[in-house]
């Protein structure tokens, strides 16, 4: 009885390995194919973004502003992603400028159907020193990325596509910290946020979904190693977030079949930052 016990256990432990690998295997199935677009991807999380696409069967185009940033990144560029990720120059400052990356884009590959609004500034600034300018930077990151969204939007939905766009927003957007004190920073991802609610729901009668991220502070060890203690203690898990953690749930909001019914959300990911406070 007892062995027989035992072979029954076995049946059905191997049983359910094979039932879960099967379920991963489709799951990884249905995501091979997606074409992403991500700002801000030849370096950090954009760059993580892109190759998690790459690694499930998919492909990436990535924009930089600076052609040399472009040049480094084709040259560092590991064998297995190249001819997979796809490097294009422009700036998203205004209409104009989002427009012309844009066209840009499309000479590349017109077919995607993934939006990873990732650009953005970081300013650790008080409150009473910020000029001008420091506002102004902000504020055209907002510009760019609201009109390229807008331009990717309406090729959508005149080829009839139902896309998916994540936003790297920033759990500052949500909560004010005090050893970190970045004003302009926390207005210029409280717009973005403000346009993944709004335009999220706008854009659903189109089958495309928005969803933003609220993130916390994502690195290397090594960047972890170089914060303060008081900094460090924001984190009741005791460590900052990983480029691959970002990037996997970036591609896990692009995938209908997992996200389907999620638009207009704001996902806390601060490792407890917000939470806790």
């Amino acid at each position: 009885m007892r062995h027989m016990a035992q072979t029954i256990v076995l049946f059905f432990l191997v049983l359910s390995l094979q039932s879960a690998h099967g379920m991963y295997a489709m799951h990884v199935k249905k995501v091979a194919g997606k074409k992403a677009l991500i700002t801000a991807g030849t370096h950090g999380i954009g760059l993580a973004v892109a190759k998690e696409f790459v690694n499930r069967g998919g492909t990436a185009i990535v924009t930089s502003r600076s052609l040399e940033n472009i040049d480094k990144f084709n040259k560092s560029l590991e064998n297995n992603y190249k001819e997979k990720i796809f490097a294009v120059q422009g700036e998203l400052i205004n209409q104009e400028t989002a427009q012309s990356l844009f066209e840009r884009i499309k000479e590349v590959d017109d077919d995607f159907d993934v939006l990873v609004n990732n650009a953005g500034l970081w300013n650790e600034v008080n409150f009473l020193d910020v000029n001008e300018k420091e506002m102004n930077d902000n504020f055209n990151v907002v510009k760019g990325t609201f009109f390229l969204t807008q331009a990717v939007a309406k090729h959508w939905i005149s080829k009839q596509v139902r896309g998916a766009i994540v936003n790297i927003g920033s759990a500052w957007a949500e909560r004010a910290v005090m050893v970190t004190p970045c004003t302009p920073h926390a207005l210029q991802k409280a717009a973005l946020h403000a346009m993944g609610r709004s335009a999220g729901v706008e854009l659903a009668r189109y089958g495309i979904r928005m969803n933003t991220i609220s993130l916390g502070t994502i690195g290397t060890l090594e960047h972890q190693n170089s914060l303060s203690k008081e900094f460090m203690s924001m984190y009741p898990m005791g460590r900052i977030g990983t480029y691959e953690e970002t990037a996997n749930l970036v591609v896990t909001l692009a995938d209908e079949n997992i996200s389907g019914w999620m638009t207009g959300s704001v996902i806390d990911f601060s490792g407890g930052q917000n939470a806790s406070r």
